[in-house]
């Protein structure tokens, strides 16, 4: 599973907010997320808060036993 993780960090509150959004579009470039990022700020996040980093995360799940068979 691929997840995009967004940060921001809000100085005023002094604290670091992160949203993450699972099965993003593949291969987003770095100025269509920094543009998603920046339409949040105000709405979703204080407007306060700056745009801090964005990173993909990829996750493997393995099934280590099934009970209910």
């Amino acid at each position: 599973m691929t997840k995009l993780a967004m940060k921001f960090y809000d100085n005023a509150e002094r604290r670091t907010i992160n949203i993450s959004l699972n099965d993003p579009k593949p291969a987003l470039d770095a100025a269509t997320v920094e543009a998603a990022m920046t339409a949040m700020i105000g709405v979703v996040v204080p407007a306060t808060a700056v745009i801090d980093e964005a990173n993909y995360i990829e996750t493997t799940e393995t099934n280590i036993t099934d009970l209910l068979v």
